[in-house]
């Protein structure tokens, strides 16, 4: 599983949602969850928190980041994260 995640059915999100998340398997878990359901948003998955904070402020890879119509992100953090979280 790529750490982006896009739902492509959503061409302009109301809702961007920045999923922070180091294990494989519960990423796929949540992204299974948000597809069955039908919820329509993008997600966007990062390790840690270091990657979090430069998708949140654009830095580095990730300085097009999107927002949702909005102008926010909401982030959905794992509860055993390793580092910076």
């Amino acid at each position: 599983m790529e750490d982006r995640i896009l739902n492509p059915q959503v061409p302009f999100p109301k809702c961007v949602v920045l999923y922070v998340e180091d294990d494989d398997a519960t990423a796929y878990m949540f992204h299974r969850a948000l597809v069955e359901s039908g919820t329509r948003v993008h997600v966007f998955r990062v390790r840690d928190g270091e990657e979090a904070i430069a998708f949140l402020i654009r830095d580095r890879l990730y300085h097009d980041a999107p927002l949702g119509m909005e102008g926010t992100v909401r982030v959905v953090l794992g509860l055993r994260l390793g580092t910076r979280s």
